[in-house]
This record gives C-alpha cells, sequence and structure tokens, in this order.
C-alpha cells in the first residue's frame, strides 16, 4: 500500500516505524538518535543485487521499418521540440541504432535504466515491529546494535513540507513481495499524456522485491532526487531506541550519555530473552 500523503494514512500506519543499527565507529547511529539524521541510500548500495530490477517494455522492440523510422520521428520531436533539421536527424539515427541495440539484446538498455533510476532515487529501509530475531540479527550486528523509533507522524509533517518547499517527494510505501520481475512500459506517450497505469508501473520498481525476502515485512521511505544523501527529520522525530539484548556495557554507557545531552530525549528499553518462548520482551531503562 502507497501511504501519499502519510498525514492522512496514520490510522493505517503504526505510530512508530523502526530502523535496526548498529553502534558504527562513524557515529552515524548517534547522529541518528541525537538529530533523525537518516541517509536515503540509491538502491545499488542494498545487499538484494535484483533492486530496482524491471524488464523494460518499449513498442521500438516491435515496430519495424517504415512504421519504426515515423514512430521515432514523432518522439524525436516530441522530446526535442526546439531541435533543428539537422540535430534532429542526428537524434533519430542515435534513437535507430538504440532501437537496433534494444532488439538484439534488451538487457543494454535494461540496464542503463536502472543506473539511472539508482541515480535518482533514495531509499531509507523501515519496520513496522522491533521484535524481529533475523532483523536484529541480519542489520543489528547479531543483536549486538540498536533499534530506533521514528514518529510516523513526524516523517508526515516531512513529507508536507519537501513537497511545499521544493516539490520533492517523500512516498512511504509497503514492500511488495513477488515472484516475477514487474515489466514497465518505458515510452512515453506521443499525446504526452501518461497514464497513471504506467506511472505506477515506473513506481513500482522501488518496492517490489523476491517472496524470499518476505520475512522482513518491510516498509520504505522514498525520496525522488534523493540518492546517497543524508536527512535530518530533527531530533523530536525519535520515539524510541531498543538496545540489543547483546550490546556491550561500553556502547550502553555511550548511548545513555549521549541521550541524557538532549532536550528532546526518546524512551530508552533494553531487549531481553523471553522466558516462554523464541522472542523478545523489552524493559525501560531509566536515564
Amino acid at each position: 500500500m502507497k501511504y501519499d500523503p502519510i498525514l492522512e494514512n496514520l490510522e493505517k500506519l503504526p505510530s512508530v516505524l523502526y530502523k535496526y543499527r548498529v553502534f558504527d565507529e562513524q557515529g552515524y547511529t548517534f547522529k541518528m538518535i541525537n538529530n533523525g539524521e537518516v541517509f536515503f541510500s540509491s538502491a545499488r548500495n542494498f545487499n538484494d543485487p535484483f533492486e530496482n530490477y524491471f524488464i523494460p517494455q518499449t513498442k521500438m522492440a516491435v515496430l519495424e521499418g517504415k512504421e519504426l523510422f515515423n514512430y521515432i520521428k514523432l518522439k524525436t520531436r516530441q522530446i526535442f521540440p526546439d531541435a533543428n533539421d539537422s540535430e534532429r536527424k542526428k537524434l533519430e539515427s542515435i534513437a535507430h541504432k538504440r532501437a537496433m541495440m534494444h532488439k538484439k539484446n534488451p538487457s543494454i538498455i535494461g540496464e542503463e535504466l536502472h543506473h539511472k533510476q539508482f541515480d535518482t532515487f533514495g531509499i531509507l529501509s523501515l519496520a513496522k515491529e522491533c521484535t524481529s530475531l533475523p532483523m536484529w540479527a541480519y542489520y543489528s550486528n547479531n543483536h549486538q546494535g540498536v533499534c530506533v523509533g521514528f514518529k510516523t507522524e513526524v516523517i508526515g509533517e516531512h513529507q508536507i513540507a519537501l513537497h511545499k518547499e521544493k516539490r520533492e517527494l517523500l512516498v512511504l510505501h509497503d514492500v511488495e513481495y513477488e515472484e516475477k520481475v514487474p515489466s514497465v512500459i518505458i515510452d512515453t506517450p506521443l499525446d504526452g499524456d501518461e497514464s497513471m497505469e504506467n506511472l505506477e508501473q515506473t513506481e513500482k520498481i522501488h518496492y517490489t522485491k523476491s517472496t524470499q525476502w518476505k520475512h522482513e515485512n518491510e516498509i520504505r521511505l522514498i525520496k525522488w532526487h534523493g540518492a546517497d544523501e543524508a536527512y535530518s527529520f530533527g531530533a523530536s522525530a525519535i520515539a524510541e531506541v531498543i538496545i540489543g539484548l547483546r550490546a556491550s556495557d561500553e556502547d550502553k554507557s555511550k548511548l545513555i550519555e549521549e541521550i541524557n545531552k538532549l532536550e528532546s530525549k526518546p524512551s530508552i528499553k533494553q531487549a531481553i530473552k523471553s522466558q516462554d518462548e523464541y522472542g523478545l520482551v523489552f524493559e525501560q531503562v531509566d536515564l
């Protein structure tokens, strides 16, 4: 499900969304806790090689001869309306070569588009709950790190502010887990009126993953034109910090010391083993 704008969908969402983290030497986790700073990573940095993977579909792959030539002419005029005749001929020649390339090996054009997506969209991976044993193991250094809780409402406030001030989009979306790679129509309509279906297909590549990742139950915050950029939601965005059950005394002490410096102090909890099931329970930590 897409939550855009987020504030209109608060009743459908947990009040807190979580980020599993390690105690890193660079201090990024403390920056997150101190001022709500996060990193919208390009999907090229993720551990799944199929991130943003899709099958491009284009009319140029099926048109032949005069039909292909006329289509390329129309597309060139649409995309480059100010080009002169000489420039158009060069552009048409390039487009024809690319069409032939796509017919021969569609993966070449696909790779170019994948990298364009990597350079445009930043992704923050979040979780709806803080009790997942695999997530603690994968992303919190085998339970030695922390789980940082963000207030969903504050994220929504920033979403609206970004849209008003910079015309940027910040979209929260459940990850959809599927067996097959999505197909996306990459042609811009000749009338310039792109259908909602085409736009949704394009957006889908950022939140579709293999069913083999379903256990992560991920929810993604996607920032347009924000790949590999840090962004701060502010200290007030942090609702709670949960310390992993294997965190060292040194890391715990440093964490408490840092939080005690804050004016707006989040709740601190310690994860411990449940006494009667395979699970975690959380005890409040007094400052």
